[in-house]
């Protein structure tokens, strides 16, 4: 039961034929739930209406203050990227390593220190996705 709803994509090979095999869990994920909801075709913007719930986190409001080494998400995002890549380069966390090496290989690409240039503080800034509109009348 474990392999049906949580395994990830793994080649099996059946007679002649190579398969690849992925639990369900993964498979929505990746499918459908990784899409924009508003580009969703209606037949399946009503499945996922009916089958997902989506919430706030109610300890972090989406603010995602979830921390790794005393660095949360949000403030990884605001880093410059020298600092990003030194913050990366200390984690150690076997489980990750692959991931942890392309992302070390990206933000120590010269395209990546080129950027780094440009502080926040310099750059035009965007408005937050987290800033509600408001209404003046």
């Amino acid at each position: 039961m474990q392999d049906f709803l949580y395994r990830e994509a793994t080649k099996l090979k059946i007679g002649d034929a190579t398969l690849t095999y992925g639990g369900l869990i993964p498979k929505l994920q990746k499918s459908i739930l990784a899409k924009d909801r508003a580009s969703m075709q209606p037949h399946i913007r009503e499945f996922v209406d009916r089958a997902v719930t989506f919430t706030t986190c109610p300890e972090c409001e989406g603010a995602r203050t979830s921390k790794i080494k005393q660095i949360s998400i949000a403030d990884a995002c605001t880093m410059e990227i020298r600092d990003l890549a030194d913050w990366v380069r200390a984690l150690d966390e076997p489980s990750v390593t692959p991931p942890l090496t392309v992302l070390q290989q990206t933000l120590d690409s010269p395209s990546s220190r080129s950027a780094s240039a440009t502080s926040p503080s310099t750059a035009p800034s965007a408005p937050s996705p987290a800033a509600k509109p408001s209404a003046s009348r």
